[in-house]
């Protein structure tokens, strides 16, 4: 059974990974506003959620924003445990959430967004047969895109095969530009 400090670190990380907009630093989204979301959460591992912050408005000439965070529940899990067991006063332990942001470009973007805009909205939900322990990926949208929120466990559904591998390839896009990212040089 969880113990409610877990609980409490449990849900903390996860309203951070859902709502990476409003994350620190805020500096690079001014004028920006979260647009989608793609998220793979494994049972013994990292949940990971990217999410990708359009400009709106005056601020439409700058490019896009992905957030990556990642958090590293199984660390969580242990350092957690061994409070509960070594100490009679805990102190509150935040999640330890990894955050990445790269700029991406609007030319790669537009074929997913468009894919993404034209999914049916009827089809989407939430995965009938989804366990409640497991790896589960899924996505879901805002502002335009506010119709869609589809999650699913293992390899999806029958019938969702086609939404999975735009899934993954949206998501492969966000993990080569973040890549990219942590492999150019430096200019200080």
């Amino acid at each position: 059974m969880k113990s409610q400090l877990w609980q409490n670190l449990e849900d903390q990380a996860h309203w951070i990974l859902e709502h990476a907009d409003q994350s620190p630093p805020k500096e690079l989204l001014r004028g920006m506003a979260l647009h989608l979301r793609l998220w793979n959460y494994t049972e013994s591992g990292s949940h990971t959620s990217w999410s990708l912050i359009l400009p709106v408005r005056e601020y439409r000439e700058r490019r896009a924003v992905v957030r990556e965070l990642r958090w590293d529940r199984a660390a969580d899990w242990k350092q957690t445990m061994t409070l509960q067991k070594t100490l009679k006063r805990r102190p509150l332990p935040s999640p330890s959430i990894q955050l990445r942001d790269a700029e991406a470009d609007w030319a790669e973007l537009v074929p997913f967004l468009d894919t993404a805009g034209g999914l049916p909205v009827l089809a989407l939900g939430k995965d009938p047969a989804l366990p409640s322990k497991g790896d589960t990926s899924g996505f879901e949208g805002f502002r335009p895109l506010a119709h869609l929120r589809l999650e699913w466990a293992g390899k999806g559904p029958r019938g969702w095969g086609e939404t999975v591998v735009w899934f993954s390839r949206f998501r492969n896009l966000f993990v080569r530009i973040l890549k990219e990212r942590d492999t150019e040089p430096r200019n200080e």
